[in-house]
């Protein structure tokens, strides 16, 4: 997988997160954060970075067959990585359950 599942939990709260190990890298979390001041939640994609992930990953197959049957061909990754490569970044804020705002970049 191209992240890492988190979870935490309580008898009040459960909180599961995905994560990717360069995230603390990128340097446009640390500016986007600052501004929020209580959330829910919040999750930022680099949707280039994603795609390219997907299609890189010779285990997708396994992981929607477990049969071995190809579902997914060279080609449809290619295509899903191009596509996502032109679709820049989203950096999504959940205020409180029905409630947020998202920035979509590139």
């Amino acid at each position: 997988m191209p992240f890492t599942v988190l979870a935490a939990g309580s008898e009040e709260r459960t909180i599961i997160g995905l994560t990717d190990p360069d995230v603390d890298r990128n340097p446009d979390v640390p500016r986007l954060l600052p501004d929020e001041t209580s959330a829910v939640g919040w999750m930022f994609v680099d949707l280039p970075r994603l795609g390219m992930a997907l299609a890189e990953m010779p285990s997708i197959n396994a992981m929607l067959n477990p049969d071995g049957e190809d579902l997914v061909d060279s080609e449809s990754t290619n295509r899903l990585r191009d596509t996502m490569s032109n679709m820049g970044r989203v950096f999504v804020v959940w205020e409180r359950d029905t409630m947020g705002h998202a920035v979509w970049y590139y």
